[in-house]
């Protein structure tokens, strides 16, 4: 993929000041990456994934900004390398917004950083997933946090997951979050969650068909990535970007150990995903081994009528289903059928609303034709 940027995922800490019910990072700890197992990743990373366009450096956690000094340092080291190397950066980083503050945010909008921050939604749904430590709610704090970020910098996105217990309230999420001022929306559902019964995924169907239309009412304004990507893969199924996992990504845990996907650390003990460390190198035939595991093809997915728009190769959601990279479970295909259906209405309604519009024009048009 010409244009693919090789993407680089620092875990700060895996330390986090929230307790969020359906947390993929593991049980936080104190932990924090050195200057030098970060500098030693920007090598390793250099040496794996020089050829690509461009560094995008993504901080991470557990709660990043538990660690902002390192952030600072880790910052200004990846300047200097894409400096020398002549290798363009992109700075990112995903957050849960409650340490966000003016200062920081003015810091980060200096540097050109996107940020990602963690919402649910309303208060209801949000708090009935993200709290801090101790048990209080999260939302009001992470609201203050991201309105923070938007008096200084457009460039603000929300992650939104939509559990069993909030797929009937996704739409009013959406709209609760596009009020804040934000316009970049990613909804993933809760893919650990055991709770997706028949009536839950009936439900979740519903809202993504009603996100559609909401969505198409708010086009000019509003970006939904995963279904702009399912708009793009019905239209070109061979242009979108394959999942990085294995070619176009690495992640560092704060020890320095590397995996080939940054939802894959978690307690940074599982020796069957880590396939290396940055001081003593990257084991390649083992990941690359991970990523075929990845792109084989499951059982029941051969000969599927949407298999090329479909994200069943997806290593890290697989893995949180079944156990293994290379197997998605019933509930990943009917996800992705959802999306798709919405994907879909989408796109007609997009074309029936410019129809709408440009009717009055014709008739005006076909009208004085025949003065």
């Amino acid at each position: 993929m010409a244009n693919r940027p090789f993407e680089l995922v620092l875990h700060v800490t895996h330390d986090c000041n929230m307790r969020c019910s359906y947390c993929y990072a593991g049980r936080p700890r104190p932990s924090r990456m050195s200057l030098e197992t970060a500098r030693q990743a920007l090598n390793l990373a250099h040496d794996f994934g020089g050829q690509f366009p461009e560094l995008v450096v993504g901080f991470f956690g557990g709660e990043p900004l538990l660690c902002f000094d390192s952030i600072v340092e880790f910052t200004h080291e990846a300047e200097m390398a894409s400096h020398l190397w002549n290798w363009p950066l992109r700075l990112v980083m995903t957050t849960n917004g409650t340490l966000l503050t003016d200062e920081r945010a003015a810091w980060m909008a200096l540097y050109g950083f996107e940020v990602t921050v963690s919402l649910d939604g309303a208060a209801d749904s949000h708090d009935q997933q993200r709290v801090f430590a101790g048990g209080r709610p999260s939302h009001e704090r992470v609201v203050d946090g991201i309105r923070a970020l938007l008096r200084h910098t457009e460039s603000v996105r929300v992650a939104m997951t939509v559990t069993p217990a909030t797929a009937g309230h996704l739409v009013e999420n959406l709209d609760h979050v596009r009020e804040l001022g934000v316009s970049e929306i990613h909804v993933t559902p809760d893919y650990s969650s055991l709770g997706w019964t028949p009536a839950a995924r009936r439900t979740l169907r519903r809202q993504l068909a009603e996100a559609s239309r909401y969505y198409a009412r708010h086009f000019a304004r509003l970006t939904i990535p995963p279904l702009d990507e399912k708009v793009c893969a019905r239209i070109d199924p061979d242009g979108a970007w394959p999942c990085g996992f294995g070619w176009a990504k690495l992640a560092v845990s704060a020890e320095g150990n590397l995996y080939g996907c940054e939802r894959m650390v978690a307690q940074d003990d599982d020796p069957r995903l880590r396939v290396g460390n940055v001081y003593d190198g990257l084991d390649e035939q083992k990941l690359i081994a991970l990523r075929r595991q990845a792109d084989l093809t499951s059982d029941g997915c051969g000969g599927c009528d949407v298999e090329r728009q479909c994200q069943h190769r997806c290593a890290c959601v697989n893995l949180a289903r079944t156990g293994e990279i290379g197997r998605p479970d019933d509930f990943v295909c009917f996800y992705e059928r959802g999306r798709i259906h919405a994907a879909g209405l989408l796109a007609s309604e997009l074309v029936r609303r410019r129809s709408a519009a440009r009717m009055p024009a014709m008739v005006l048009q076909e009208e004085a034709c025949h003065v």
